[in-house]
């Protein structure tokens, strides 16, 4: 996708506000993905009953 959007504006097929707009949106997605799985990670942290914070209880 990141190579076409390229493409694009070398051939002149998109403009410079497009790819603007293209970038946040990939860069907001990639945000998006990274808290779902740390939400993931920590829904299954408290499943398990270990600590939410992920520290060792001694």
């Amino acid at each position: 996708m990141l190579s076409r959007q390229v493409e694009g504006v070398y051939h002149k097929a998109y403009g410079f506000k497009n790819t603007d707009l293209m970038m946040c949106i990939l860069l907001e997605t990639k945000d998006l993905i990274a808290i779902s799985v740390r939400f993931s990670k920590l829904l299954h942290r408290i499943i398990k009953g270990d600590s939410p914070l992920g520290n060792k209880d001694k």
